[in-house]
């Protein structure tokens, strides 16, 4: 066989295996991924059923603090739903209303500047500005040429401005940004499409002020696109809030303090909930540039209390 046809031969028979070797990779990391996906699958059939077990046999420790149901019960904004009965419409999950007040509450009678996108009915904007108060901002945003006779109009609550525009499109948020101040909160309540989200997210979460609420609804699918890029982008990455970079030991007398140097993420997202249907991002007040461990105190070995103690008991 001549030296070239051989040549040739090696090389067919190389790419050959090389794309063999790759479809049996991506095989096995599907295999991989499918089994892991299976697992957790089970867990989690596991795990509710040990919660709804635990739940019948213990009632909920008295305390105060944020509760869903009590929430729901008070919450201003269930009431002014439960009330509509004509007009504008408004379409919401009954469980919203307790999360809205848990992570909105503080803005109300306040001057804050609030964005919603997915306006089309009308009625969420009533519902805000009678949630926010006078002193609030309200902006509106759709696609719908519509709405634009919503703005300053009091049957829809007189929002401050209303913008049409596809949120899916990044030339209309760099448009809509050069005008409006940054936002207190933003609602994404549009098109639910994930690649509309995250053009959303990615454009405006930049656009906030510190403190601010970034809110984004019916988030709905076990393997939602824009859940999984929350994750990844926010949490997960080496930017994210779970990074972890060791930077200094300091110590002063019996306190012993560690640092670990801020991620962009870190310095600017206090945090990520995620609920039913429903994501929220929430800023920082100030700039965190490193995250703190401090120790304090002197016995850190149990034997180092554990022996007198023992000792002493032997008398008994």
């Amino acid at each position: 066989m001549p030296s070239r046809v051989v040549i040739l031969f090696c090389s067919y028979a190389l790419a050959g295996c090389m794309v063999h070797a790759f479809q049996t990779q991506k095989q096995q990391q599907h295999s991989s991924v499918k089994a892991d996906s299976e697992q957790y699958e089970r867990l989690t059939t596991t795990v509710a059923a040990e919660l709804a077990a635990a739940r019948h046999q213990s009632a909920p420790q008295e305390a105060k603090g944020w509760d869903s149901k009590e929430s729901l019960s008070n919450s201003p904004l269930k009431t002014f739903f439960d009330q509509v009965e004509d007009g504008p419409g408004v379409w919401k999950w009954q469980h919203y209303f307790g999360l809205y007040d848990k992570h909105f509450h503080r803005f109300r009678g306040t001057s804050v500047r609030f964005a919603e996108v997915g306006i089309y009915s009308g009625g969420s904007l009533r519902m805000w500005r009678s949630y926010f108060g006078t002193a609030a901002t309200i902006i509106g945003i759709d696609i719908a040429p519509e709405v634009k006779l919503y703005e300053k109009n009091p049957t829809y609550g007189s929002p401050n401005q209303i913008f049409v525009g596809d949120q899916a499109n990044a030339s209309f948020w760099e448009a809509f940004k050069a005008v409006v101040a940054p936002v207190d909160i933003f609602v994404d309540d549009g098109g639910h499409a994930p690649h509309q989200q995250k053009a959303t997210l990615l454009a405006i979460l930049p656009h906030m002020r510190p403190g601010g609420v970034y809110w984004c609804e019916d988030v709905t699918g076990t393997q939602h696109d824009f859940a999984y890029a929350i994750f990844q982008m926010l949490v997960f990455s080496e930017s994210g809030l779970n990074h972890y970079r060791y930077r200094a030991y300091q110590k002063e007398g019996v306190v012993r303090s560690s640092q670990s140097r801020s991620t962009g993420i870190q310095k600017h997202v206090a945090g990520v909930s995620f609920y039913p249907y429903v994501v929220v991002v929430e800023l920082t007040n100030t700039t965190m540039h490193s995250m703190v461990s401090t120790k304090r105190g002197t016995i850190w070995q149990p034997n180092s209390f554990w022996v007198p103690t023992r000792d002493a008991l032997r008398g008994y």
